[in-house]
């Protein structure tokens, strides 16, 4: 009996994992992917903001930086 269990069990499995690819496939084909163009735009606009920030960060970086090597030269 328990081996006629396992089968079942095992085949329920493969049922189920089969069930579960078939069912994300079709999820996939009603997603709308975006077109060529707008990845291309999109992803523009993502380093141009980024390089923003990062010359941003850089300028505050090094303004509190000599901030505070004069505050430290001044101390001693």
């Amino acid at each position: 009996m328990s081996a006629n269990t396992n089968v079942s069990n095992a085949s329920k499995n493969v049922s189920s994992v089969s069930r579960f690819y078939k069912e994300v496939r079709a999820e996939f084909k009603k997603i709308t992917w975006p077109s060529k163009d707008n990845v291309i735009k999109t992803t523009e606009v993502v380093f141009i903001t980024l390089a923003i920030f990062v010359v941003i960060i850089w300028l505050y970086d090094s303004v509190f930086g000599l901030a505070l090597k004069s505050i430290l030269n001044y101390l001693k």
